[in-house]
């Protein structure tokens, strides 16, 4: 934006609200000057047909055309108003008034309803029509009512454009299943649907309607919304614009969301804001609208009376009530409710016809809720309507109509010319107004056709007579036609010097034929058959007549008939013939087609098509140029729709399934793409009718489609394949016509480049692909006179199959289904290919003129009649057998490619892992050098190369030989199959060659690399283990930095060490210079040859052609030609080109020079230059071949420097350095690893195993030896209580009587860990013992780890594996548990060599058996400390041992503490041998404070009571103890008696006073009797009560 721009947009004040937008919008889009000068179609061919790329809008001016460009290639994103613009740094300032969208939150420069509004305004009837057409393909929205452009204007009604959008639809009402209706959309009838807003409302109606017609499938993008690109933005010229779409049912009850067609009306803005804008839209759409959906927030006055007003206009009305809120309390509700039924009342409104939504609820709610709405109103029949009759409506309602006067004048025109046709039927009418081209026209074609075809003989001679007299009596039959009526009104038509109505009359003519054809009645899938695939319908329809069809081809067909008959028949026809050639080629030049072979005849009127292609050629510059652009497919695959989308022609689509023929265009070439392709002009060219479905297949139909394919593909320059969607059956109809039609254009000495254009990118299509390819590149072997590479991409195509793939909008089988997703970008793709090919087509095939082409016309046609091929047009047998030979021949090659490329790695391995060393005795094959062994493979190669081969030709003689496929009929092409494998032979032998040459050269390098790699290795290897080393268990890791600094040290010592120099940096250039002067001296050329120092000093140029590279005696004569010039120009440009990508081609490679690069390179110039078709002299050859050997000679000289630069040792191991570091590393952390894992396991499992072993050994050995020495002490626990009770009373120490008597457990362990420490240190044998169970263990785990290491060879496999094995093997004698646990851990999950683990494994174990035979060493000293150590880490002490032997019961007497003595541990009644009297235990008299002196089985017998907590503290008489004691039996004895207790009487006796004192009371009242009893007694006593003799 600028202050110009804006200033120029204010500066008329006058101007209305509506006028200033308009003008602004125009302006800012850059269209203002089409308001007077319309876009028309020709400014499409600047926008869309030249454009292989979809560039964006760099600013809004470019607007407009991305718009047009994107919607000619079908594109969703057509509206976008999205461009790559700056946002204006005034805009801030400039908000009055100023231009929205170029803010910097947004990049879109206007609204895109704007944008469409904008570009309908500026376009004429025809390019409308046109966007109408696209917009209703793409499922978008299109204009039915313009605005008006200010006060007093009036809204525009779009009906032209909508007269050309054909659809496709099946209500669920019609009769047949297969059947469906088709017909244009303003004659259809359907209700219509209006949706307009009174008002704000807060509910997206565009959105809602969206919604509708998407269904279950989601919103469609049919109508634009705020919620699009760009729509957010204000509209300032679309308000007042109502928009139509349809939703269109395809008879599938699960998918279609409506059963019937309806059509969707949407009003653009706030109907009740502008009443004066809106007023004639509204008033149409309440007149002609089923249904009325008015939306609408808040009900003013205004929006009242509006409503009011749709009252008596016959529409229902549903109003559509929003609320901002999103939830309402019920009383509120209710009264809502309440408020909406008065409304309804007041409104007149049926009930029902109110609805109430809120915003929060959504647009698909209501959409859902309307759905249901419409679907019962087409179950109520609802009025119908067509657009045609609600026109007639306009006048009254002040909207203007686009089909003015021009157009009125030009329908009443057409409506004369096809004046009876509906009463007559177009059988009838074709035979009474066009008759020339009858059935009498199409006797005499046969006639001619059969005469053509005799031969010389007696017989053929009476036929020939026999022809003549019949073509005479037709002749004179033809004479006395007279022009019809009809014909005569069409001339007239045509010859008004109006152009405008002259276009409408041929609009009007091709709408009027296709309606009558549509006739809106149903129709079956089987007339149509669109339908690929469907073979035994279609062959139950080929067994039919063919229809009749009638087009505006068969009245320019007559025009041509009459013009023909009259120039044959002086007199005969009718007056003023002679205008005719003049009026077809002013059809032709306004891009009408026109019918080059008229198909129905199979015959082309040469007379006719001369004069018309003259007449062209004179109205076009006189050395105007051509090229020849044809498509050639099955009728099924759409050809007119195929080229018409790649190229933005308008080649009929047509609904005619019978219509068979070729029709051309002439299609100017930009300036700029003018010297590219070498042409001013294409001249495209369609055919139609191929296999058509709809006609009888015999063998007439058979010929006539291959003279068709042959004559269409004879004539062009460029063929592009149209290849249908994926089908045996059509792939094979395809593959047969191409190829028999290529096999007959080949005799003609022409072979066109062709282009694939595949509709289906399956298996069937890269099958095809590959197949014709090879046949083309077959039957162009040996020929210098065709291009080789005749079939453009093949390879290109198969790779990106699914990019190339073009599925357009005819294929779809859904009304409502959506354009592919990649068909635009599919388009795109094709056009670029095309572009390229006729780039190529240039050096290949020079321009012609028109008359040029005329006279090939002629020629082709003469040839094709007479059938000057080797096998006749009927026949498609010998086409069905190249293409069999063909598959055979490729599975030939393919096993000659896979074998030789198996031999080729096979020889480049060898040559890699070559190593030179003396012959070996009795090796005849040894090689003592590498060049020994190069020489070998190559004449091997040689001889593989040639055996290859000649397997390949004795297949091929095999072939012919047997007869396989009919092979007879294709032995004419023998030599090309030959040529082919001579070809391949010379290809893979220099390609054999290379490869041997470069491996070469990488053995060098390689060996090299080996022996330095080898002696780092060793180096490494060595530095590696003495890190290694170093570094023991429970070091700190060495860090990579560490590692860095010793690698660094071995890198540079090993690098010192190889003496290695940088390689030489070869000439390349005098090489090249070498070998293009024997190139030049092999051909006999000597002069010129100063150029060649050229070579050394070129500088990047162009080469150009001059008059010095002719002849002098051309010049002198002028024999040649601007032509020869262009064609001299296009051959060095085409071998320039082929030579830079063959130099490419090396480089990609990635390989050095060699030689034979440079003889191949000169191979490709020479090969061009025999192939040439004017006379140049040698200079031509010598400059050229300079300027190609000094681009290459420079590019192969840099390639050298790279491939030496990367080849260069130091340079190849300095590389590596970083990756031998790493390496290094690697070994480093993975030995490490290893060491510390053998370590672990050591440390984890073997050494508590080997320790557990020892000392439980150990400790069996100390306690047999115990019981051994005193095994008396401990054979039983009565022997162990004797001795000791013995020893107490011996001892007569008080306090080890109290300990005993208070604490005996531990008294006892004492006294048994005294008594095995005394006998431990009194033997001295304990060390003895440890180092022997030592030795014993230690040498069975060696064994062990030396066994399972033997038996190891699997180094992919865990180490826990092999650890587990040891533990196993170790194990299996019983005498060692391994602990495993550890070996689930991490460390223990490494892979690694098994011998390399096993050797640490056995150093750490040697380290581990090492310090604990120190460690015993110092441990097994006779001192009570080294014992008392030992005997803490055995398992099991033997203290604790001898106590389990001796405890007995540990059960005690409830009253007296004495033991239980019944020994075993499953009995359950308790009893003691020695009660002791009870003050021993601190009991006391309950008399008195003095010790107790009863025993308890005195206290049985006696009347002695007892209490405590086990009798709540409740006193119990002694004898009946058993109820508090059941598990105890204490024998009575009469109290004054000594019975078994004399012993701890005795004790008492002994220490009276020392209890006393300990337990703090008076000493024990002791009977007299007691005081006499002695030791010797005592000990009497325990040996009577323990039973010791």
């Amino acid at each position: 934006m600028s202050f110009k721009h804006l200033s120029l947009s204010r500066k008329s004040r006058t101007l209305s609200a509506e006028e200033r937008a308009l003008e602004d919008v125009l302006h800012q889009l850059g269209l203002e000057s089409h308001r007077a000068d319309p876009l028309d179609l020709a400014a499409m061919l600047g926008i869309s047909t030249w454009n292989p790329g979809d560039p964006p809008a760099l600013a809004p001016v470019d607007l407009p055309h991305t718009f047009l460009r994107r919607l000619w290639l079908l594109s969703p994103q057509a509206r976008s108003p999205h461009c790559h613009t700056q946002a204006d740094p005034f805009a801030d300032a400039l908000e009055d008034g100023g231009l929205p969208g170029l803010r910097e939150d947004t990049q879109c420069a206007v609204n895109p309803l704007d944008l469409v509004t904008a570009v309908y305004m500026s376009a004429s009837n025809f390019l409308r029509q046109e966007m109408t057409v696209r917009m209703a393909q793409c499922g978008f929205a299109v204009p039915l009512l313009l605005p008006p452009c200010g006060p007093g204007g009036q809204a525009t009604l779009l009906l032209w454009p909508l007269r050309a959008v054909v659809r496709t639809w099946r209500p669920h009402l019609l009769a047949e299943p297969d059947s469906f209706i088709k017909g244009d959309m303003t004659s259809a009838q359907m209700p219509l649907l209006s949706f307009v807003r009174l008002g704000r409302c807060s509910v997206s109606k565009s959105q809602v309607v969206n919604h509708i017609l998407g269904g279950f499938q989601g919103p469609t993008s049919c109508f634009l919304h705020k919620g699009m690109d760009g729509g957010q933005l204000p509209r300032r010229l679309s308000n007042g614009l109502v928009e139509v779409s349809w939703y269109l049912p395809s008879g599938d009850r699960d998918l279609d969301i409506f059963h019937e067609p309806v059509m969707v009306a949407n009003l653009r803005g706030d109907a009740a804001m502008s009443t004066a804008t809106f007023k004639a839209q509204l008033r149409f759409l309440s007149r002609n609208s089923s249904v009325l959906f008015v939306f609408c927030e808040a009900l003013g006055e205004k929006e009242h009376l509006q409503l009011a007003s749709f009252r008596d206009s016959g529409s229902q009305i549903l109003l559509i009530m929003c609320s901002q809120e999103e939830g309402e309390k019920e009383e509120e509700e209710g009264k809502k409710e309440v408020a909406l039924q008065k409304l309804a009342e007041d409104l007149e409104l049926p009930e029902g016809a109110v609805l109430s939504c809120s915003m929060h609820d959504g647009e698909e709610l209501l959409a859902n809720r309307l759905s249901e709405a419409v679907r019962r109103l087409l179950r109520d029949s609802p009025r119908l309507l067509t657009l045609a009759k609600a026109a007639d409506t306009t006048h009254e309602l002040s909207i203007a109509s686009d089909e003015g006067k021009a157009c009125r004048m030009a329908l009443t025109e057409a409506e004369e010319v096809l004046k009876g046709i509906e009463e007559q039927g177009a059988s009838r009418y074709k035979e009474e107004q066009l008759p020339l081209q009858g059935q009498l026209w199409k006797r005499l074609v046969q006639l001619q056709n059969e005469e053509s075809r005799l031969k010389d003989s007696v017989n053929s001679a009476q036929r020939k007579q026999e022809l003549l007299t019949e073509k005479e009596n037709l002749c004179q039959e033809r004479r006395e036609y007279k022009m019809t009526a009809a014909m005569r009104s069409f001339i007239a038509a045509l010859s008004t010097p109006d152009k405008l109505k002259r276009a409408f009359f041929l609009s009007w003519m091709r709408l009027r034929l296709n309606a009558m054809i549509q006739q809106s009645q149903p129709i079956t899938e089987k007339q149509e058959a669109i339908t690929v695939g469907e073979t035994q319908e279609l062959h139950n329809q080929e067994m039919k007549q063919p229809e009749v069809s009638l087009g505006l081809e068969h009245f320019t067909r007559e025009m041509g008939l009459v013009f023909e008959l009259s120039i044959l028949s002086r007199g005969s026809g009718a007056d003023g013939v002679l205008c005719f050639p003049a009026l077809a080629a002013d059809l032709l030049l306004y891009g009408l087609p026109f019918e080059l072979l008229d198909g129905d005849a199979s015959t082309i009127t040469l007379q006719w098509v001369g004069s018309v292609l003259s007449e062209v050629h004179r109205r076009l510059l006189r050395d105007s140029r051509v090229r020849v652009v044809t498509i050639l497919g099955l009728h099924t695959s759409s050809n007119a729709a195929v080229i018409s989308a790649l190229l933005g022609v308008t080649f009929p689509v047509g609904d005619n399934q019978n219509t068979r023929g070729a029709s051309m265009l002439l299609l100017a070439v930009p300036g700029n793409l003018r010297r590219d392709l070498a042409c001013d002009f294409l001249l495209l060219i369609n055919t139609e009718g191929l296999k058509c479905p709809g006609m009888v297949q015999d063998e007439d139909s058979v010929m006539q489609d291959n003279r068709l394919a042959t004559y269409a593909m004879g004539l062009s320059d460029v063929t592009l394949l149209n290849l249908p969607a994926d089908g045996e059956v059509e792939m094979r109809n395809t593959l047969l016509m191409a190829v028999n039609a290529l096999l007959r254009v080949k005799e003609t000495g022409r072979m066109p480049i062709f282009q694939a254009v595949a509709q289906g990118n399956g298996m069937d299509t890269e099958l095809l692909l590959q197949l014709l390819g090879r046949a083309t590149q077959i039957l162009s072997a040996g020929d210098k006179n065709l291009a080789e590479p005749s079939f453009d991409n093949l390879l290109e195509l198969e790779a990106t199959s699914s990019k190339q793939c073009l599925q357009g909008p005819w294929q779809n089988s859904h009304p409502m289904a959506p354009i592919s997703h990649g068909y635009s970008k599919a388009v795109m793709d094709h056009k670029q290919n095309l572009l390229d090919t006729l780039r190529k087509c240039v050096a290949n095939t020079p321009s012609i003129s028109l008359l040029d082409f005329l006279e090939h016309v002629r020629s082709l046609w003469d040839t094709v009649l007479f059938e000057k091929f080797p096998f006749e047009l009927k026949s498609i047998d010998v086409g069905e057998a190249f293409c069999d030979l063909c598959r055979e021949f490729s599975h030939w090659e393919q096993t000659f490619l896979e074998y030789m490329g198996s031999w080729v790695e096979g020889a480049v391995q060898l040559i890699l892992t070559f190593k030179e060393s003396p012959l070996v005795m009795g090796d005849p094959n040894g090689h003592q050098t590498l060049e020994e062994l190069l020489s070998s493979l190559k004449m091997q190669a040689a001889k593989e190369v040639e055996s290859e081969a000649i397997k390949v030709l004795s297949n091929l003689e095999e072939y012919f030989k047997k007869g396989k496929g009919h092979s007879s009929l294709v032995k004419k092409y023998r030599d090309n199959f030959t040529n082919s494998v001579g070809m391949l032979k010379q290809q893979v032998a220099c390609e054999v060659s290379d490869k041997i040459e470069t491996a070469k050269w990488d053995h060098n390098i390689v060996t090299q690399k080996r022996g330095f790699q080898n002696k780092l290795e060793a180096a490494l290897e060595v530095r590696l283990g003495s890190i290694l080393e170093c570094h023991k268990a429970g070091e700190p890791i060495l860090e990579d930095k560490q590692l860095q600094e010793e690698f660094d040290q071995v890198w540079d010592e090993s690098i010192s060490k190889l003496a290695l120099m940088p390689l030489e940096i070869q000439d390349i250039i005098s090489q090249v210079l070498q070998q293009l002067k024997e190139n030049l001296s092999n051909r006999g050329i000597s002069k010129h040859l100063d150029k060649l120092a050229e070579v050394t000093s070129y500088e990047s140029s162009v080469f150009i052609i001059d008059e010095e590279h002719f002849g002098y005696r051309s010049r002198m004569k002028q024999m040649f030609t601007v032509e020869d010039k262009m064609q001299a120009q296009a051959l060095a440009d085409r071998v320039i080109e082929d030579c830079r990508k063959y130099v490419l081609r090396k480089k990609s490679l990635k390989r050095d020079y060699l030689d034979s690069y440079t003889i191949e390179l000169l191979k490709i110039v020479d090969k061009a230059l025999d192939s040439k078709q004017f006379d140049i002299r040698s200079r031509f050859e010598v400059e050229l071949k300079v300027h190609i050997c000094g681009s290459a000679a420079h590019s192969f000289q840099e390639m050298h420097k790279n491939i030496t630069r990367e080849s260069d040792p130091l340079i190849h191991l300095e590389k590596a350095r970083e990756q031998h570091f790493w390496k290094f590393v690697y070994n480093f952390r993975k030995r490490d690893q290893c060491q510390q894992a053998a370590r672990a396991f050591t440390t984890l499992c073997l050494k508590p195993a080997l320790l557990d072993y020892v000392y439980s050994a150990l400790r069996r050995l100390i306690q047999k030896q115990l019981l051994c020495s005193d095994g008396q002490q401990y054979r039983s626990p009565q022997a162990f209580h004797f001795n000791l009770l013995r020893e107490l009373l011996q001892e007569d120490s008080f306090e080890s009587f109290l300990d005993y008597l208070l604490s005996s457990e531990s008294f006892i362990r004492r006294r048994i860990q005294d008594h095995v420490d005394e006998y431990l240190s009194g033997i001295g044998m304990l060390q003895a013992w440890m180092q022997q169970h030592l030795e014993q263990i230690s040498g069975r785990m060696v064994t062990a780890v030396r066994q399972t290491g033997a038996c190891w060879n699997e180094s992919s496999r865990t180490i826990r594996l092999l650890l587990e094995r040891v533990c196993d093997s170790l194990e299996d004698s019983g005498e060692v548990n391994i602990p495993q646990d550890a070996l689930q851990g991490p460390l223990f999950q490494i892979t690694t060599p098994g011998d390399r683990f096993i050797k640490y494994l056995e150093k750490s174990l040697a380290e581990m058996l090492q310090s604990l035979k120190e460690e015993f060493s110092q441990a097994g000293g006779s001192s009570s400390e080294n014992i008392a150590n030992t005997l803490q880490a055995l398992p099991v002490q033997p203290q604790d041992d001898l106590y389990l032997r001796v405890r007995g019961c540990e059960e005690q007497c409830p009253f007296c503490k004495a033991p239980c003595e019944v020994w075993g541990v499953d009995h359950t009644v308790h009893h003691a041998l020695l009660h002791r009297p009870k003050g021993l235990v601190s009991y006391t008299c309950a008399t008195s404070n003095s010790l107790s002196h009863t025993i308890c089985p005195s206290d049985i017998a006696g009347e002695n009571l007892f209490c405590n907590r086990d009798t709540d503290r409740q006193f119990l008489c002694y004898r009946d103890y058993r109820s508090v004691y059941p598990n105890w039996i204490i024998p009575e004895m009469a109290p004054g008696s000594h019975g078994v207790s004399v012993y701890w009487k005795y004790v008492l006796v002994r220490h009276n006073s020392r209890f006393a004192k300990e337990y703090q009371c008076g000493p024990a009242q002791l009977p007299e009797e007691w005081l006499s009893i002695t030791q010797e007694e005592a000990i009497q006593s325990l040996r009577q009560t323990f039973g010791i003799e």
